[in-house]
């Protein structure tokens, strides 16, 4: 991958709808060319899929969940999250925690009834909430 390729996967990044034109003028190819470079970008797995974010609720909370699980159990938590709608995004990681869960919620209690309803699984340790005040970009 080089600097144009890594260019072409911020442009995507920003607007994943954005046309073949405008990519191509924007890094400064050939539409055949861009075409070329996107075609090997999917197929190398840099690019998994062109997707949209949805605008969120006016009142909807974001807010981080940090899991401590009592033992290695991401993969097999991880289909019981992917089951709670209000859980959009599951991250493993290394050290005290074990798991990251961003989730959006319309009410305060309905994140205090996650928090629960994640606690009730034997394999979780502890669940802390970070909320999320404002987010400045997404990429």
């Amino acid at each position: 991958m080089d600097q144009i390729d890594e260019k072409l996967l911020a442009l995507l990044a920003e607007n994943s709808r954005a046309s073949i034109k405008t990519l191509s003028v924007n890094i400064g190819l050939s539409r055949t060319a861009t075409t070329e470079r996107l075609t090997k970008l999917k197929q190398s797995g840099a690019i998994e899929a062109f997707t949209i974010r949805a605008s969120p609720h006016p009142h909807a909370k974001h807010s981080l969940l940090m899991v401590k699980t009592s033992e290695p159990s991401c993969e097999t938590l991880q289909p019981w999250f992917r089951g709670m709608p209000e859980i959009i995004r599951m991250q493993s990681l290394a050290g005290d925690i074990d798991i990251v869960l961003e989730a959006v919620t319309l009410k305060e209690d309905a994140l205090h009834c996650l928090r629960e309803t994640i606690l009730s699984h034997p394999a979780v340790r502890d669940v802390g909430i970070i909320s999320i005040l404002k987010t400045h970009f997404v990429r």
